[in-house]
């Protein structure tokens, strides 16, 4: 009979002790994340004085599955008819607010052209895209396809401008490729 409160409070003062050992990791946890809540407002300030700019842009293998999840394309020689899969990475760009989100809009504007510049295609507002999120997203990627059926063999360029919609700014890339059988 007098081994049950014992077990009870031996049960109990392990309880505590466990809580008070936690008590630091807690803090210490705290502290990280506001460490990290500081190093994000430090990066958003500098992400807001950067201009919009393509941190990468490439060919794939296939369309990416969110952001960094990408098959790089080994080549940039595609066979006629074969669509142009393309992995595009913009930093800078800006955040509007709507429904309490903050919102990512961008405006797709392409052209294609030979080597020497001459344009054959040229599309404004080709595609639109963007998001909405909770948070300041960063991490934001444009797959885009582009498939021009009936190209003939040759060398080409790609034009990409992504356009910010909420920002006004503008930004461009461009891939040459080859069309070969």
């Amino acid at each position: 009979m007098n081994r049950l409160p014992l077990r009870t409070g031996g049960l109990a003062l392990t309880m505590l002790l466990t809580a008070l050992s936690a008590m630091p990791a807690a803090r210490a946890d705290e502290a990280a994340l506001a460490a990290l809540e500081k190093a994000r407002e430090v990066f958003v300030a500098q992400w807001l004085k950067t201009p919009l700019s393509i941190r990468k842009a490439f060919f794939v293998a296939k369309p990416a599955g969110g952001f960094g999840m990408y098959e790089k394309r080994p080549d940039s020689v595609f066979k006629p008819g074969e669509k142009l899969l393309v992995y595009a990475e913009p930093v800078g760009y800006r955040w509007g607010k709507a429904d309490g989100r903050h919102v990512i809009a961008f405006s797709i504007d392409a052209a294609l052209s030979t080597p020497s510049g001459n344009i054959l295609w040229g599309k404004k507002n080709f595609m639109k895209m963007g998001l909405s999120s909770h948070e300041r997203n960063t991490g934001f990627m444009a797959s885009l396809t582009y498939n021009f059926t009936g190209l003939p063999e040759g060398d080409y360029v790609l034009d990409t401008t992504m356009n910010d919609v909420v920002g006004g700014g503008k930004t461009s890339f461009s891939l040459p490729f080859s069309v070969r059988k």
